[in-house]
């Protein structure tokens, strides 16, 4: 059987207001969210469970990009964004990452995961 073959068009894209959580998750609604994360620090490189703190990764750089797919609250009512990242399953839980999520106005966010939000306008 023949692979099936499928065409996107996009129209654009729709950025997230820069520092804004609140339009984060506006966009989080419509679907994955790409975001820009610093991910030197070491609580990044070396994330394997839990949620990365804003003590543990800065949010002074973005120099890498990944998937926002979903959000939640742990068991001691801590929320935090969910993430895949492109480095495989051997990373983080699965290929997957929990971040603090910051919902305060104006602010850069754990890993500076607030600064740079888009998505594709199909």
């Amino acid at each position: 059987m023949p692979a099936a073959s499928a065409v996107v068009s996009t129209t654009g894209m729709q950025y997230a207001k820069i520092n804004d959580p609140g339009s984060i998750m506006t966009l989080l609604q419509q679907g994955p969210v790409a975001v820009g994360v610093n991910a030197l620090d070491f609580a990044f490189q070396f994330y394997s469970s839990g949620i990365i703190s804003p003590l543990d990764c800065s949010n002074k750089k973005i120099n890498h990009v990944v998937l926002l797919v979903g959000l939640g609250v742990d068991s001691n009512n801590i929320p935090y964004w969910l993430i895949q990242n492109s480095f495989g399953t051997t990373w983080g839980n699965a290929g997957y990452a929990k971040i603090y999520r910051d919902m305060t106005p104006n602010s850069a966010g754990t890993c500076g995961i607030n600064r740079y939000a888009v998505i594709p306008l199909v």
